[in-house]
């Protein structure tokens, strides 16, 4: 199989039984051929693995003949992670008139700034990644996401911290969107769990101004500390706190499972608890068989982007069979009203904002330099 690499379109056979418009109003879909757009920084997505885990979701609903006769066509559109790029790759996607859904962004800033383009031009999105609440607020008729939000991770590891008698937080955050959003929702939500945050810091300038602030946090009887940030972004950080205090506990949301931490920063990462949706107690049978036919197809293990790019060209592809139509409009209904969608760690179901009701939020924590489950 091939791998996405700009500029190319890859077309597989894929097995697809449509049964006709139900209450569609566009030609989108009706050919030979079902067009999804990706949209992101393509480079980065390659190398962690979400086009492979894409392309072996198409491959098998090829081979094995699941639906009957179209073919699924992926069009990479370049974002770069880029506001003025992600606009243009909006303006484009829309203009074609040609796609079932968009898959994507991947930057909170891009797709708050094009969700109402896309909705507009009845283009459905649906998104891998992006948590901030305002991507789905106000709820908007074609925008989607198969993940859980900011407010709904956030809420874990506050009743995960109420649990531990973690009573005073400190929080530090990247000062971008994922960052900002995520010491606000803390900053709103931690009273509800019993919860003082005593402080709460954006970027640090040097490592003095660090040492300052953490001096104002021990003043304080901080009892952990959230880090508003993604891996390996935060692994800085990190670093700094564990060279003043190799033990005081550590709290991150999903951004944490973007890369290996035990392997990035050795014991400092002992101490660290973070959501991590690929990590899980008991695998289940589909997991157990995308991980086989991973390893198969491309030699390495699969990572949490692997998951995320195979269980999202499988729902589409659930949803269309279920409609039984590519239009967008339809797609969207189907989403919405014909649930619950089976992925390979999760059931849920959409609500009328198009949040993924149900995702699984497993907390892992490392100790003594393994990762453990928390049931």
């Amino acid at each position: 199989m091939k791998v996405f690499k700009k500029g190319i379109v890859i077309t597989v056979i894929a097995s697809l039984f449509l049964m006709g418009g139900c209450g569609g109003n566009s030609t989108v879909g009706e050919g030979d051929v079902i067009h999804f757009a990706l949209a992101g920084p393509l480079e980065t997505l390659d190398s962690l693995g979400f086009q492979k885990g894409m392309e072996l979701a198409i491959s098998e609903i090829n081979e094995a003949g699941l639906l009957g006769g179209k073919t699924i066509s992926v069009d990479p559109y370049e974002d770069k992670e880029d506001l003025t790029e992600g606009i243009k790759v909006a303006q484009k996607v829309s203009a074609a008139g040609k796609y079932s859904a968009l898959i994507g962004h991947f930057s909170s800033n891009i797709a708050l700034a094009t969700k109402n383009t896309y909705d507009d031009n009845k283009v459905l999105v649906l998104s891998p990644m992006i948590s901030n609440i305002e991507f789905t607020a106000p709820a908007l008729d074609y925008i989607f996401r198969n993940v859980a939000s900011d407010e709904a991770e956030v809420e874990k590891l506050l009743q995960y911290a109420a649990d531990m008698e973690y009573m005073n937080l400190a929080v530090y955050y990247r000062n971008n969107d994922y960052g900002s959003q995520l010491s606000s929702v803390v900053n709103k939500r931690a009273k509800d769990f019993g919860i003082t945050v005593v402080d709460s810091h954006g970027d640090f300038v040097n490592a003095l101004e660090f040492e300052n602030q953490y001096e104002k946090w021990m003043a304080m009887d901080v009892d952990a500390i959230f880090v508003g940030d993604s891996m390996p972004d935060a692994e800085d950080v990190v670093k700094m706190i564990r060279g003043t205090n190799p033990t005081i506990p550590i709290l991150g949301a999903g951004g944490f499972a973007f890369s290996d931490i035990l392997a990035s920063l050795g014991d400092a990462a002992n101490g660290i608890t973070f959501i991590d949706s690929f990590h899980f107690d008991s695998e289940t049978d589909k997991l157990q068989k995308f991980t086989k036919a991973f390893q198969t197809a491309y030699g390495e293990e699969p990572g949490y982007l692997s998951l995320i790019g195979y269980d999202t060209i499988y729902l589409l592809s659930d949803a269309i069979e279920k409609g039984g139509s590519a239009d967008p409009v339809v797609i969207a209904d189907t989403l919405k009203n014909k649930g619950p969608w089976v992925s390979c760690t999760n059931e849920f179901t959409f609500d009328e904002a198009g949040n993924a009701i149900g995702i699984n939020l497993p907390i892992v924590e490392i100790v003594n330099g393994t990762y453990r489950y928390l049931k």
